[in-house]
C-alpha cells in the first residue's frame, strides 16, 4: 500500500472507518523510545479512545513477526499493537513503519535509564509489580514469545490501582534498547541489535535486573564500563556484580537471587517465580556460572582467567594475539591440566588441528580465535573480531552492515567461514526454534549464496532470505517498502514512470529479492541476468513476464515501454532483416500495451524463431552450395592455368636450344 499518515487495522489493510491516522504535528515525547518517536494518533470508529504511535528507525526493522502475535494474545497489562503499516511523516524518512497502540493511563515509571527514580518499596514491588509482571510473563511464555525489553524505562506505572504495564516490545531489534546491565552474560557480549529474541529466562533476568533498579532507584550497572561489567559478571557473576555493598529487603534477596543466576538452566522459571509467589520455598540453587575453575590461571592480555568463559572473553577482544595464544604449547597445557575440562580441551584440540598452523594470515587468526572462542564458551554469541551476534541474529546483522552500520565483509567471511554451522554443532542442547534451524540446515545454503558473486546471489540473496518480511532495498523501490511478490510490478511500473528506472531494471537487491520471494521464476532466468546483453535483457524480460503472468497488473505500459527501448538488443538473436524489422515494430505495438507475457512469447516462445532457424539454416546450405560451386570453378582456373605455365615453360626450352644451335653454326662457319 503506498504510505501516508494513516496505518490500518489487523487484517484489514483498506477497510473503511478502521483507518487510525498519526497526528504529525502532536509528538509524545513521554512516550517515545530511545530509537522510535511518538506521536498521537485518532482513529474515527473509536471516539473518545487515546492512541499514540511510535515509529521504527528505518535501519533499524521492527520485531514483524511479533507484532501479529501480541495483538492475537491482547494483554491489559502489556502494550499491545492495534495497527500497523507505513507512513510518510514529515522529518521523517517515507515509507516508515509505524505501530499503533492504546495510549496508557498509566505513567511511565522513568523517561531514562540515566535519571534517578524514587525508590520503590518492598511491599509496592511484591503487591504491585511481580504479580502483574509474572502474570505477563506467564502468557509470554505460553505464547512462546519474548518481550525483550524489560527495563523501568519502559514501565507503566499507576500508583493508586497498583498497576504495572509493559511497554513496547515491537518497534526494534530484541534487546536494542535494553541496557547491558539489563541483559545475561551472553546478551551484553553482543552487538545491541544483534542480541536475538532469546527465551523467556532472559526476560526473567531482566525482570530480576528491574527489580533491584526499583528497589536502589538507579541502575544498578551504572557507572560501571560495559566490557568491565561483563568480566566482572563472567567472574563474581551477576548477582555480586550488580547488587555489591548495596542492602536489599530480605523478603526479596531469595528471588533476585534465582532470577540472577547466570547459568541459564539453574535461573528460576516463570512457575518458580508463581510458586515463590504463593510462599511455596524453592530449593536452593548455585550461583557460581562461572564453569569448572582452573587450578591456576591463564595469563593472557596482562591478566589471569580461570575458567574458559573467561579465557574465551579475554580471546574475544584482540583475536590476533589470541591466535598466537591459541597456537602456543603454554595453552594446550593449562587446558589439559590446569583447567582439566576434558569436553573443552577436545573442542579446543579439533579447532587447534583444524586451523591452527603456525604460520597463518589475519583472516585465518580470525576464524581460528571465534572456533576457540566457541569451543570454550559454547553458549556465547559468534565473535568474529569486533563483532558480535547470536546466530539468530544473522540476518538483522546482514541488514545493518547494508545501512552501514556494520561491515559486510565481516558478515561474507562469518558465513563463508561456516561459523553458524559451528555454533550450532557446538550446543549440547537447542530450543526448538534452533534445532529446527539445525535441522534445516540453511546456512549451508546461505554461504554457497554469499560465495555467488552473479545477480539473484550474494549477500543481497543472504539478507531476504534470512530476513523473510524485509521490504525491498533497491534504491528503485525502497521507500515503498515492498515486501511481498505481488506489490513488485506495482513500485516498478510506479518508478518507470517517474522515470526513475534506467536501462538496467533489475539491480542487485531486486534480482536478489526477486528470486528469494519467486521460487516460480525459472533458474534459467536468473542465468541469463548474468550473461552477454542479449541474454541479460531477454533474462529481464523473463523474469518480469513471470510476474506479470502471476500477480499482474494486467498492463505495464511504462515498463513496457523501457523493454521496448531494447527492443534492438531483444531482436539480434534473429537473422532475417525483414523479420527483424517487423519484430522491431510488432514489440513497440505490445510494449504500448504493456503485456510483458506477450512481448517474452514473441521473442523467445512463438514460430518466429524456428521459422527464422530454418531460414538461416536454408540459407546456410544455399552459401554451403554456392561456395563449392565457386571452389570448384577456383579449382578450374587454377588447373587451367598451370597447364599453360607447363607449355610455355617447354616452348621456351625448345626456343632456348633452338637459338643454341643458331649461333654455334655462325660461329663455325666463320671459322672456316
Amino acid at each position: 500500500m503506498a504510505a501516508s499518515n494513516t496505518v490500518f487495522g489487523p487484517g484489514s489493510k483498506v477497510r473503511p472507518g478502521s483507518a487510525f491516522e498519526i497526528l504529525a504535528e502532536q509528538r509524545l515525547d513521554e512516550l517515545r523510545q530511545p530509537h522510535a518517536p511518538a506521536f498521537a494518533a485518532i482513529c474515527a470508529e473509536r471516539q473518545g479512545e487515546s492512541f499514540f504511535a511510535l515509529v521504527s528507525d528505518q535501519a533499524l526493522p521492527p520485531r514483524y513477526e511479533l507484532i501479529e502475535k501480541l495483538a492475537a494474545l491482547r494483554l491489559d497489562n502489556v502494550l499491545t499493537p492495534v495497527a500497523w503499516g507505513l507512513v510518510d511523516l514529515p522529518g521523517l524518512p517515507p515509507g516508515s513503519f509505524a505501530t499503533v497502540f492504546e495510549r496508557p493511563n498509566a505513567a511511565r515509571i522513568v523517561g531514562a535509564m540515566s535519571e534517578p527514580i524514587a525508590p520503590l518499596s518492598s511491599d509496592v514491588i511484591l503487591r504491585g509489580v511481580l504479580p502483574s509482571m509474572a502474570r505477563a510473563l506467564q502468557a509470554f511464555a505460553g505464547a512462546r514469545i519474548t518481550h525483550r525489553a524489560i527495563r523501568p524505562s519502559n514501565l507503566f506505572y499507576d500508583g493508586a490501582k497498583r498497576e504495572v504495564m509493559l511497554g513496547d516490545a515491537v518497534s526494534a531489534p530484541a534487546a536494542f534498547g535494553q541496557p547491558d546491565s539489563f541483559e545475561t552474560i551472553e546478551g551484553a557480549m553482543a552487538l545491541p541489535y544483534c542480541r536475538g529474541a532469546g527465551t523467556s529466562a532472559d526476560d526473567l533476568y531482566a525482570l530480576g535486573v528491574t527489580i533491584v533498579a526499583l528497589l536502589l532507584g538507579r541502575d544498578p550497572g551504572a557507572g560501571m564500563e560495559p566490557r568491565e561489567m561483563l568480566r566482572a559478571k563472567i567472574e563474581r557473576g551477576s548477582f555480586m556484580t550488580l547488587i555489591g555493598q548495596a542492602r536489599l529487603p530480605p523478603e526479596l534477596i531469595e528471588i533476585i537471587r534465582g532470577l540472577l543466576i547466570d547459568e541459564v538452566r539453574e535461573r528460576w522459571t516463570i512457575e518458580d517465580v508463581d510458586n515463590w509467589l504463593q510462599g511455596r520455598r524453592l530449593k536452593p540453587r548455585p550461583q557460581n556460572a562461572s564453569g569448572v575453575m582452573a587450578t591456576r590461571p591463564f595469563e593472557f592480555g596482562g591478566r589471569g582467567s580461570y575458567t574458559a568463559r573467561a579465557v574465551a572473553h579475554a580471546f574475544a577482544g584482540d583475536a590476533a594475539a589470541a591466535a598466537r595464544a591459541i597456537r602456543s604449547t603454554d595453552f594446550e597445557i593449562w587446558l589439559q591440566r590446569s583447567l582439566a575440562d576434558e569436553k573443552r580441551s577436545v573442542a579446543v584440540a579439533a579447532v587447534r588441528a583444524d586451523g591452527g598452523e603456525a604460520r597463518a594470515h589475519a583472516g585465518q587468526d580470525l576464524r581460528l580465535t571465534a572456533r576457540t572462542c566457541i569451543a570454550l564458551d559454547p553458549l556465547a554469541p559468534i565473535r568474529y573480531g569486533d563483532f558480535a551476534a547470536s546466530v539468530d541474529s544473522l540476518g538483522i546483522a546482514l541488514l545493518a552492515a547494508f545501512n552501514g552500520r556494520l561491515s559486510l565483509q565481516t558478515i561474507g567471511e562469518i558465513l563463508t567461514a561456516r561459523l553458524p554451522q559451528f555454533w550450532l554443532s557446538a550446543q549440547g542442547s537447542l530450543r526448538p526454534e534452533l534445532h529446527a534451524m539445525n535441522a534445516a540446515k540453511p546456512f549451508d545454503l546461505m554461504r554457497r549464496f554469499a560465495e555467488d558473486g552473479r545477480l539473484g546471489f550474494g549477500l543481497e540473496r543472504v539478507l531476504y532470505e534470512l530476513n523473510p518480511m524485509l521490504h525491498c532495498l533497491s534504491p528503485l523501490i525502497q521507500a515503498e517498502h515492498v515486501s511481498e511478490a505481488p506489490q513488485i510490478l506495482d513500485a516498478l511500473e510506479r518508478a518507470a514512470a517517474r522515470g526513475a528506472v534506467s536501462e538496467t531494471l533489475l539491480d542487485r537487491h531486486l534480482a536478489a529479492f526477486i528470486a528469494a520471494r519467486c521460487p516460480q521464476i525459472a533458474k534459467d532466468a536468473l542465468d541469463f541476468l548474468n550473461g552477454t546483453p542479449r541474454q541479460r535483457a531477454l533474462g529481464t524480460l523473463a523474469v518480469l513476464a513471470t510476474l506479470q503472468a502471476a500477480h499482474g497488473p494486467a498492463t505495464l505500459p511504462a515498463l513496457g515501454k523501457l523493454i521496448a527501448g531494447q527492443a534492438s538488443t531483444l531482436v539480434d538473436m534473429f537473422h532475417s532483416r525483414e523479420r527483424r524489422a517487423r519484430l522491431l515494430t510488432e514489440i513497440s505495438k505490445l510494449a504500448g500495451r504493456g503485456t510483458l507475457n506477450d512481448l517474452f512469447w514473441l521473442v523467445n516462445g512463438s514460430s518466429e524463431r524456428s521459422r527464422d532457424m530454418l531460414g538461416f539454416a536454408a540459407a546456410r546450405q544455399e552459401y554451403a552450395a554456392i561456395e563449392r560451386s565457386l571452389a570448384l570453378i577456383r579449382r578450374g582456373e587454377v588447373t587451367r592455368a598451370a597447364e599453360a605455365a607447363n607449355l610455355g615453360g617447354s616452348a621456351s626450352v625448345i626456343a632456348a636450344g633452338l637459338a643454341a644451335l643458331v649461333i654455334a653454326f655462325i660461329a663455325v662457319y666463320r671459322v672456316w
